[in-house]
């Protein structure tokens, strides 16, 4: 699963598709070469970015959450108890320029650096958690992944058996 990924070209989204409005704080942020589960990163739900934090909280989670998952499979996503109203009501896209992957069953496992293939950003599938009412704190959000992947000879392909739902932005934002 995706447990990093980096993000150090957010201007770069901007020419991209100009009409994203990012508030000039998040705007001058460092870029970030290792993203890490439960930091701030900006996310569109709109389109405008806000910060949300990587780590999925439900809304019905009532006082410290015991889970933040921080990926959810396609498979599941739309019927789990935990990610079906936020799949159904608050998704958003995760802007980012490569993930992380590792290879390997046991330590030390490999690290994979994957991005596309012009270095230009794109986005990862993402949910938002609601915040119950009454709750304080910022958004929260993870990864959707998307669907298994086999190599021809029906062995899982490298480095990792899962296909992220990963698309380059202007054809995710449609306009």
């Amino acid at each position: 699963m995706c447990g990093r990924y980096t993000l150090f070209k957010l201007a770069d989204l901007l020419e991209l598709i100009p009409w994203l409005k990012v508030p000039a704080d998040i705007l001058r942020r460092e870029g970030r070469y290792n993203v890490a589960p439960s930091q701030f990163m900006p996310v569109f739900a709109t389109d405008e970015a806000k910060l949300a934090q990587w780590g999925f909280v439900p809304s019905w989670t009532a006082g410290k959450p015991k889970l933040r998952p921080i990926n959810a499979k396609c498979e599941t996503v739309a019927t789990s108890g935990m990610f079906r109203n936020a799949f159904k009501k608050r998704r958003c896209l995760v802007p980012a320029d490569g993930f992380y992957e590792w290879k390997g069953k046991t330590p030390p496992k490999r690290p994979y650096y994957l991005r596309m293939r012009d270095g230009k950003p794109f986005a990862f599938a993402g949910l938002l958690g609601a915040m119950a009412p009454g709750r304080r704190g910022a958004a929260r959000y993870l990864h959707h992944h998307h669907h298994p992947r086999e190599q021809a000879d029906g062995t899982d392909s490298q480095p990792h058996a899962r296909h992220r739902a990963v698309g380059s932005v202007p054809r995710m934002a449609g306009r």
